[in-house]
Parts: C-alpha cells; sequence; structure tokens
C-alpha cells in the first residue's frame, strides 16, 4: 500500500460564514454565475426541473431567483420561495414580476428547519444549493417532512 502525506484541508466554512458570503456576493451573483451556467447548460436543466412543478410548490435556497422565468404558471397554484441568506432573497424578491399571477410568499429560513407543518407541499424544488447545507442529510430529512406524501 501507497503511503501518501496526508493531506490538510482548510474547514468548511461555518453556516455564518457562508451566509456572510452570500450576503456580500448576492447583488452580483447573477453576472457571476451567468458564464459557467451558459457553459454547462444549466439553464437548460432548470427549465426542464422546474416546469415540473406543479400544485403548492416550496422552493429552498432560491438565491437569486433564477428559476423563477421556468415556473409553468397554469400548474403553479402557490410559490413560498426560502433562503437562509437575506441579500440573495431581496434579489429575488426584485424578480417576481417573472411570477406573474402566482401568489408568492417570500421568507427568510434555514432550509433544515423550516416553520411549515407537515405536508404543505405537493412539490419542492432545490437546484444547485444543496452543496451549500451545513448539513445536507437533515435538511433532505426536513424538505421531506413538509412534502406530501403519495397516496396511491
Amino acid at each position: 500500500m501507497h503511503n501518501a502525506p496526508p493531506v490538510h484541508q482548510k474547514p468548511l466554512p461555518t453556516e455564518a460564514e457562508r451566509r456572510r458570503i452570500f450576503n456580500l456576493k448576492a447583488e452580483t451573483w447573477d453576472r457571476h454565475v451567468f458564464f459557467q451556467e451558459a457553459l454547462m447548460r444549466l439553464g437548460r436543466l432548470r427549465k426542464e426541473l422546474v416546469q415540473q412543478a406543479e400544485g403548492n410548490v416550496l422552493e429552498v435556497a432560491a438565491g437569486t431567483g433564477r428559476n423563477f422565468r421556468f415556473y409553468d404558471k397554469k400548474k403553479v397554484k402557490s410559490l413560498t420561495v426560502t433562503d437562509f441568506s437575506s441579500g440573495m432573497l431581496e434579489q429575488a424578491k426584485a424578480k417576481e414580476g417573472e411570477l406573474e399571477g402566482v401568489p408568492c410568499v417570500f421568507r427568510l429560513a434555514n432550509s433544515c428547519k423550516l416553520p411549515d407543518p407537515p405536508e404543505s407541499y405537493n412539490c419542492i424544488v432545490e437546484t444547485f444549493g444543496i452543496c451549500s447545507y451545513e448539513d445536507p442529510v437533515k435538511t433532505l430529512k426536513e424538505l421531506r417532512r413538509v412534502l406530501q406524501k403519495v397516496r396511491v
């Protein structure tokens, strides 16, 4: 077996540090990620995913609202938009016009501890945010809690 030297890795940023970074970058976020998303064709992937949303929808880690233009307004009864960064949420609110006709609630919230009762939503949208969660498993369990169970 090869004895490789130990890798010294910096600890991951805390949730407070990540929130501070997102708040600082919120105003320029869309310009910052535009080229990368275009190069990787993420707009197409966002569209394919988000157009499937229907009923009462929760979007977590919504960031600046980059998904808003893709919602099918005929299928979405309501949209609750959450992010843990107030700066990102402000940018998302500025795009509310893209959701014309869809009743929206914007809420500063941590995805791993939502204030909603169990089974509150028909659909949950989360795109490219899971890498930003301090505890992704806990967050996924919380999302499952607020998602309606499929009844056959």
